[in-house]
């Protein structure tokens, strides 16, 4: 009994410090929203180091403490086994994003690796406004990271890419081109982006310019350095000036590396050679699925069976694992789902989801339509009029959620001339309407990128999808090289019944595959927000036994595409063969503890 007031104490005490903490940052990030410290600044956030160093990391003012301290991590003596040491490059640019790529940073350098950042002195947002950042922004990093190397043992440096721009560079016209509407979408919320439209037109403009700058400055950073390194790790590389730079790295002939954040808290996904979002490394691992023991029973049905478990968490709107919930009707049966819908199940029907507009996918694999929208309109017109089945239009509870944008489908199809009609019904983004007991109840399912695609499948449904999407021609979906070969696989699972032996052996294959998108190519990760570097610094974490957690993600990040590809058997096998992987008792960031 002695031993618990202490213990409250020492959590009250905690707490209180914390609290204290946040009330003193509030005013000084207000203060520097928008601008960033000078010399004078920079001096006295050196000087209250003690203080600053358990606040929360703000990139736009804290870097000159956070930055040299995060690469304590460095000198801390290492843990074998180790690999060769590489020399990597980083880009990095953005608020938020520098508080992460530096202590990954730290945490490679601990590995063994040698890491230069190269950054754009930029820590504005790339869809907020302001759009232009403040003058003080690149005195302020050049001086903020300049101790970087010190700081590190030499392990740990930072170049300002900017400077490096130069107007004799050759740009490529069509990626900047292709790369800026895509850009734009994201920036303007819409996947309708009308070149009359003057904001619209501004935006292309802004990221047509900025993807200009970048391609210049990283296509002559790569022609002077490229030798210097063995591998190019970027977050991401789908989107904005990282897109830009993968393209560059890869035309100069260098191994990329791409990786993100998921569906889970505290998870990162690798992808070797290529964009993340591209998922090449999955697909590797589907290929090799027989060498790395998937089909070898007991792990079969536990794997499959763990999947289940983590689609009911979905359906729940759990966030034990999913870093989202989606369902606002989580407790809802199936009857009530049907009726809260208003579904006539005397007609069988086929269910239509869609994904967020913006959000639908990136230009790379729109390659039977121009848009989400287009699939949407198109998908439910033929539908109406090719065949009598019921149409269920379930959209995407996303767009009423923060980031929905300013596209709404409902309004798509009522424009289009598509609703009203006796035989459609659109569920409201924000209607209590569990997504789940619709699948089970449909005869198909039709998707453009969603992830319910893969899940209604996984439930024995016939899916037909509308994009190049990750988990498309893998086995378990109807797949579509052109628009008249979607629209005659759509007629026909309008008007077929469900083969009940193909839809054993989908369902199987498609759970299979959920569970290695989830329990296997997704590693732990200590750092997803700011907060996470304060409770545990890097240097406090790589001196710990938790550091063994992220050891397996350490390493693949670092791997060439040839050596990943080698080397994945070997490495996933292991993971497979662990038994605690598909322990449904505990979360997934705990998975490898």
């Amino acid at each position: 009994m002695s031993s618990n007031p202490p213990m409250n104490s020492r959590a009250f005490a905690k707490r209180a410090i914390s609290g204290v903490l946040r009330r003193i940052q509030r005013p000084i990030d207000a203060f520097y929203r928008t601008r960033h410290p000078g010399p004078v600044g920079r001096s006295l956030i050196r000087a209250a180091a003690p203080l600053v160093r358990r606040m929360v990391p703000n990139d736009r003012w804290s870097l000159p403490v956070h930055a040299p301290y995060w690469m304590q991590a460095a000198s801390v003596h290492p843990r074998s086994p180790q690999r060769a040491s590489k020399r990597i490059f980083m880009f990095c640019l953005y608020r938020g994003q520098f508080t992460l790529d530096l202590s990954l940073a730290a945490l490679l350098a601990w590995r063994g690796h040698k890491v230069i950042l190269g950054y754009l002195p930029r820590l504005g947002s790339p869809v907020k406004p302001p759009f232009e950042d403040d003058p003080s922004a690149e005195p302020y990093l050049s001086a903020a990271l300049a101790d970087l190397s010190r700081a590190s043992g030499g392990k740990v440096g930072a170049v300002n890419m900017a400077s490096l721009a130069s107007s004799d560079v050759r740009v490529d016209e069509e990626s900047l081109s292709r790369q800026a509407v895509a850009d734009a979408v994201i920036r303007l919320g819409t996947e309708s982006v009308d070149p009359a439209n003057i904001e619209h037109a501004e935006a292309v403009a802004r990221y047509r310019m900025l993807g200009e700058r970048t391609q210049r400055a990283a296509a002559a950073f790569f022609a002077a350095r490229a030798h210097e390194f063995d591998l190019i790790l970027l977050a991401n590389g789908m989107s904005f000036e990282a897109a830009h730079v993968l393209k560059c790295a890869v035309q100069a002939g260098l191994d990329v590396v791409t990786f993100e954040k998921f569906a889970f808290r505290k998870v990162r996904i690798v992808n070797h050679g290529s964009p993340v979002f591209s998922f090449q490394d999955l697909a590797l691992l589907w290929r090799h699925r027989a060498e790395l023991g998937f089909d070898t029973e007991p792990f079969r049905s536990r794997a499959l069976e763990r999947a289940m478990e983590l689609l009911g968490e979905r359906r729940r709107a759990s966030v034990r694992n999913w870093a989202w919930k989606y369902q606002f009707a989580p407790d809802q049966d199936n009857e009530e789902t049907i009726s809260a819908a208003g579904i006539d199940l005397s007609l069988p029907y086929i269910l239509v989801c869609t994904n967020v507009p913006f959000d639908a996918g990136f230009y790379q694999f729109t390659t039977l339509f121009r848009s989400m929208r287009d699939w949407l309109v198109e998908t439910v017109r033929f539908l109406l009029n090719e065949t009598d089945t019921q149409v269920v239009v379930r959209i995407h509870p996303g767009e009423m959620l923060h980031y929905g944008g300013r596209e709404r489908s409902v309004d798509n199809l009522a424009e289009a001339g598509v609703t009203p009609h006796p035989r459609l019904i659109v569920i409201a983004p924000e209607a209590k309407v569990n997504t789940y007991p619709l699948m089970e109840r449909c005869r198909a399912g039709v998707v453009f990128s969603s992830t319910t695609g893969i899940e209604m499948a996984m439930l024995g449904r016939p899916v037909v999808v509308g994009a190049d999407v990750y988990y498309g021609n893998k086995g378990f979906t109807r797949d579509c090289d052109s628009r008249p070969v979607y629209f005659d696989i759509l007629r026909k699972v309008a008007a077929g019944d469900i083969d009940t032996a193909e839809s054993r052996r989908c369902a199987a294959a498609a759970r299979l595959f959920y569970y290695m998108l989830h329990f296997v190519l997704q590693h732990p990760y200590p750092y997803d927000k700011g907060v996470d570097l304060v409770r545990t610094p890097p240097h406090r974490l790589v001196a710990s036994a938790e550091i063994e957690n992220y050891l397996k993600l350490l390493d693949v990040l670092t791997m060439s595409p040839d050596e990943f590809e080698r080397e994945l058997v070997f490495i996933y096998r292991e993971r497979v063969l662990g038994s605690n992987l598909i322990d449904s008792k505990r979360p997934l960031a705990a998975i490898e503890s």
